[in-house]
């Protein structure tokens, strides 16, 4: 699953399991295995897909996001000892559930604890996130097969060695 940033000329690998960030940095093409620089950089715990899990509970209300439909739910999970919610687009369409998936497995593969998480859910329930407050939101998904050559990693790089904190 490649994922393309914004701004600046890098982009994220999920392959074999791995999570790669691939960046050119002043003319040279650096590799990064996340999951070992996270290794040395503990989470900071604000990330809402990996709180505990509380309740999902449907509104009623329908939404249409990046041109997928979906359903608006009012979720609720507790972070650093505190009980938040926000409301978020969930879609059973296949495109979304097989993107979140996907983005869920780079997840684990970064080593995110994924047990009474709200990804948990999403999975048990195949559904996928396409907005979640205003913090997060899918612009597009582009359904169909991806080029295999899309996820080679680039050869003569420069490795990012492990740095521990």
């Amino acid at each position: 699953m490649p994922m393309e940033a914004q701004q600046g000329s890098g982009y994220m690998l999920f392959r074999d399991g791995k999570v790669w960030m691939v960046a050119n940095v002043q003319g040279q093409t650096m590799v990064m295995d996340m999951a070992r620089m996270r290794a040395g950089h503990p989470a900071t715990g604000g990330d809402a897909l990996q709180q505990e899990f509380i309740s999902a509970r449907p509104t009623g209300q329908k939404a249409r996001v990046a041109g997928f439909s979906g359903e608006v739910y009012e979720l609720t999970w507790k972070e650093n000892g505190q009980t938040r919610s926000d409301k978020v687009v969930l879609s059973e369409d296949p495109v979304v559930v097989e993107y979140s998936n996907a983005w869920l497995g780079m997840a684990a593969a970064m080593g995110h604890e994924m047990k009474n998480r709200i990804s948990g859910y999403l999975r048990k329930e195949g559904l996928g996130m396409l907005k979640m407050g205003d913090s997060f939101e899918v612009v597009s998904i582009k359904p169909g097969k991806v080029d295999a050559r899309r996820f080679n990693l680039p050869k003569s790089t420069f490795q990012m060695p492990y740095m521990p904190r």
